[in-house]
């Protein structure tokens, strides 16, 4: 990569010395932060915003440079032309690449379910038993009569149904069990639940959130803010890409 950062130029002489040594193939690649090259000021504003920095910090580390536009191929072709191969070898790696990409249309994960159900048929499963989970817990912690508690879970089950048709109704199963498991492996690895799971559940319920909401995205909100699994949402998002939930 050749952008005008500090040594970098070094390190490209000793990857292609290595590269000698080993008889390993060098390939070309471009950093690209942004489109234009008079994007960079904009960029580096960006930069600052999420260090906390001014554009006029002298302290401010500088990672980037106004040379990691997108470039042309010509360009490419005049800044690597003293390492022709390492073009050849990056043309080569793209042949290899093949994407069809079909515009208006939904990729959604291919999430395995119980053999006899369908991904709709396990996620309302998996809803409702988190839904009673839920206000069993919620019964006891608030000493909720039995003669009552029909008509307190009513509104839940409304909502549940609203939840899970819109839910239907628009594709989306396999994207909710995905991330609802995702954000349940987070929570498992990082958390104890012991405690905490009346708390979290309380405050959606007082909140009045959809109950979907509360027994499946609560998990995922925390996935994705944590962005510890961001990495795996991008291979559940493939189809053709199974997906095994871990138990600890």
């Amino acid at each position: 990569v050749r952008t005008g950062r500090s040594d970098e130029e070094g390190g490209v002489q000793a990857c292609l010395l290595l590269a000698s040594d080993e008889g390993v193939p060098v390939v070309a690649t471009n950093d690209v932060r942004f489109i234009e090259q008079d994007d960079f000021d904009a960029h580096e504003a960006r930069v600052c915003i999420h260090e906390s920095r001014g554009l006029a910090d002298p302290d401010r580390p500088r990672h980037y440079s106004n040379q990691q536009f997108l470039r042309s191929s010509a360009d490419m072709a005049e800044l690597f032309s003293d390492v022709p191969e390492a073009l050849e070898n990056a043309l080569e790696i793209a042949r290899r690449c093949n994407l069809d990409l079909k515009l208006g249309e939904s990729v959604l994960p291919a999430f395995p379910v119980p053999d006899g159900q369908t991904e709709a048929e396990f996620l309302e499963a998996e809803a409702r038993r988190g839904l009673d989970a839920a206000l069993e817990e919620i019964f006891a912690a608030r000493q909720i009569p039995a003669r009552e508690r029909d008509a307190f879970k009513a509104p839940y089950l409304a909502r549940l149904e609203t939840e899970l048709r819109v839910i239907h109704g628009m594709g989306f199963p396999g994207y909710f069990l995905a991330s609802f498991f995702t954000g349940s492996l987070l929570i498992e690895t990082i958390f104890s639940l012991e405690g905490m799971g009346l708390l979290a559940y309380q405050s959606v319920l007082n909140r009045d959130y959809p109950v979907v909401l509360g027994t499946l995205y609560f998990f995922t909100i925390i996935g994705l803010v944590g962005r510890l699994l961001s990495d795996l949402s991008y291979v559940l998002v493939d189809p053709r890409i199974s997906f095994s939930r871990v138990d600890f």
